[in-house]
């Protein structure tokens, strides 16, 4: 009697931790809706949004230091005169001046490199925005792969529990030697520290979801059981890596470095040319009470002129420049090969990363069902004595390790695929859109 009360209890933990998911009541959330919370919420990418939008503003400045400049300047001097003809008196001076550059062939240089700076910026705001994706995706699965380990943890504590029952029992009539007891109690207590540290590991998980999201879920959609993850597509690992090497951002974000700084050193040099501006004003000047002009005058004159200077010597500030603007230049360069190699390297790990998750995934269900087969035969031979209460309780620890690499290997990819996909600059919101459809409602 009592072993048929283990046998009902043993098989109602086994359906209840494949039945869970489908069990929660309270309203689910899924990948797409955090998603488009975390784009009102997410500081990180608020922030970059801002950045894109106060970077794009260098266009009409530097376009605007090859514009007419028109500038109008008063002042009121007090004159107190103590040689010659004694006296104090006021002088008011308006001025109105035009200035138009007709060569500045610096400002002309940092106008055209602002195109260069917001190319620049629109690719820094496409890495952001894949980044946001990235770390929706992440956190949303980190939390999923938290409850399973919570829920497979809560399932061995339990039917640790029932085992030590059991083998009390059998103590009481003499079926069982003390081992057995002591072996589940042991069994017991490491269960019961693992769950213990899966409880904290999901909450954990959970404050990285609200810190990007702004907001903390209830219930995740959890990724159905059944789900076909298709291949890489294209399989050849090198077509993702040339892709990469075009369309990645962030490379493209260290070319177009290149170019601002070969820009900066054109700059530097251009403290060596000459600057020619038009120059038109309207001055009016009114002085009273002055003897010597018989109690005032006033003045009213109009300038035109053609206003050129060349810089002969400025202390080495131009020399400094240009030797700044070279070593920035150099930096650009190794920048660009350093981001070359890191998306190339990247590129190929988030392809075998895919490839892999695919090949664990598969390998990990089969040896899902051989645990739980092996399970299931131990019980049996435990229940007619040839199998010991230590093969049950490796036995099931074997099973419950397949439930948490199994689910570990599905999550790994989706996050390599959408690790992949970022490399070339190719994810976007409609993938995660895709893997919301292999989510449980």
């Amino acid at each position: 009697m009592k072993k048929q009360f283990f046998w009902r209890v043993y098989h109602t933990i086994c359906a209840a931790l494949c039945v869970w998911p489908c069990l929660v009541a309270a309203e689910v959330t899924d990948l797409v809706s955090v998603y488009q919370q975390a784009l009102g919420n997410d500081s990180v990418f608020r922030s970059a949004a801002a950045v894109r939008e106060a970077s794009l503003e260098v266009i009409p400045q530097t376009r605007a230091a090859l514009l007419p400049a028109l500038v109008l300047g008063a002042d009121r001097s007090l004159v107190d005169q103590l040689k010659s003809y004694p006296q104090r008196y006021t002088v008011n001076d308006w001025n109105l001046s035009l200035v138009q550059p007709l060569f500045r062939w610096d400002r002309w240089l940092s106008f055209k490199q602002a195109d260069t700076k917001a190319a620049q910026v629109e690719r820094n705001f496409q890495a952001a925005a894949q980044w946001l994706l990235l770390r929706v995706t992440s956190a949303y699965f980190d939390v999923l792969a938290a409850e399973d380990t919570l829920r497979v943890a809560a399932a061995e504590t339990s039917a640790m529990n029932r085992q030590l029952a059991v083998a009390k029992e059998r103590l009481k009539v003499g079926a069982a030697i003390l081992t057995e007891e002591h072996e589940a109690q042991s069994r017991l207590d490491f269960a019961q520290a693992q769950e213990i540290a899966a409880q904290n590991d999901h909450e954990n998980r959970r404050e990285v979801l609200r810190e990007i999201a702004g907001i903390l879920p209830e219930h995740l959609a959890a990724l159905q059981e059944d789900v076909s993850f298709p291949p890489p597509n294209p399989p050849d690992p090198e077509q993702w890596v040339a892709s990469s090497r075009d369309n990645n951002p962030s490379l493209q974000v260290a070319r177009l470095q290149v170019q601002v700084a070969e820009s900066e050193v054109k700059k530097a040099t251009a403290g060596h040319m000459p600057t020619v501006d038009l120059v038109l004003s309207h001055s009016y000047q009114y002085n009273h009470g002055s003897q010597q002009w018989f109690g005032g005058y006033a003045s009213d004159a109009n300038t035109a002129m053609v206003q050129m200077k060349l810089p002969l010597f400025l202390g080495g500030q131009v020399a400094s420049g240009e030797r700044q603007a070279a070593a920035g230049l150099e930096q650009a360069h190794d920048d660009l090969d350093t981001a070359d190699r890191r998306v190339v390297r990247e590129t190929r790990n988030a392809f075998r990363t895919v490839n892999s998750s695919l090949a664990q995934v598969k390998a990990y269900r089969q040896a899902l069902v051989s645990a739980k087969s092996m399970l299931d035969t131990t019980m049996e031979g435990w229940q007619v004595g040839f199998r010991t209460m230590v093969d049950v309780l490796n036995a099931q620890r074997d099973y419950f390790q397949a439930q948490r690499d199994w689910s570990t290997a599905r999550h790994n990819y989706v996050l390599g695929s959408f690790q992949l996909k970022s490399m070339n600059g190719s994810l976007s919101p409609a993938d995660l859109a895709a893997v919301n459809q292999w989510l449980v409602r």
